[in-house]
């Protein structure tokens, strides 16, 4: 259920850009990496300024899975930039009262899958 709301919440990212998904945010959402990074989201503002990168024309996004794991989303990505490289990642989404909360990057599906096996 929750891996169809992330699929639509994407093509709604994709088609409109970041705004049109400003309401599926919780408003304390966090994008997090494996490890701390420059690249860490704190709360809807900075996510939404960070999702400006995937706005039509910029990088385009295309799902390689979503997976509901309880009340997680395993979610994988193939991210391919407006300069023609392509990157492939995985993260688990988890919400709080219908909203994303937390999404956290991993470089492949196996550590997404370990980090889910923990929790």
């Amino acid at each position: 259920m929750n891996a169809d709301r992330v699929r639509a919440g994407l093509a709604l990212l994709e088609e409109l850009g970041p705004e049109a998904v400003l309401e599926w945010l919780d408003p304390d959402v966090e994008i997090l990496g494996p490890k701390p990074s420059p690249w860490d989201c704190h709360g809807r503002d900075q996510v939404i300024r960070f999702l400006d990168h995937f706005e039509p024309g910029g990088t385009r996004l295309k799902v390689t899975e979503a997976t509901d794991i309880g009340d997680q989303v395993l979610l994988g990505l193939r991210r391919r930039h407006p300069d023609g490289w392509v990157q492939d990642s995985f993260s688990i989404v988890s919400f709080r009262d219908d909203r994303v909360v937390l999404l956290r990057g991993f470089p492949t599906r196996d550590q997404a899958v370990a980090e889910l096996q923990r929790t």
